[in-house]
C-alpha cells in the first residue's frame, strides 16, 4: 500500500518536474508508459524484499526481548 501511495505521489511530482525542466532548456522529455511500470514493478519489488527482511527478523527474535 506505501509504495502505491508513495509511486503515486513521486509520479506526479516527476511529471511536474519533467514539464519545468522541458519548457525550460527546450530539450524534449516525457515520461513513457513502459518506463513508467518498469519503475513501478521495481518499487513494488523493493517494498516487497523490504517486508521479507523485516519479518524474518521478527520471526528470530525472542518475544521477551520485544516489549
Amino acid at each position: 500500500m506505501f509504495s502505491v501511495l508513495g509511486f503515486a505521489a513521486g509520479g506526479l511530482l516527476s511529471a511536474g518536474l519533467y514539464k519545468i525542466v522541458e519548457d525550460r532548456t527546450g530539450l524534449p522529455m516525457s515520461m513513457h508508459a513502459p518506463r513508467t511500470g518498469g519503475i513501478f514493478l521495481l518499487t513494488l519489488g523493493m517494498c516487497w524484499i523490504a517486508g521479507l527482511l523485516a519479518t524474518r527478523k521478527l520471526r528470530h527474535a525472542d518475544p521477551a526481548d520485544l516489549c
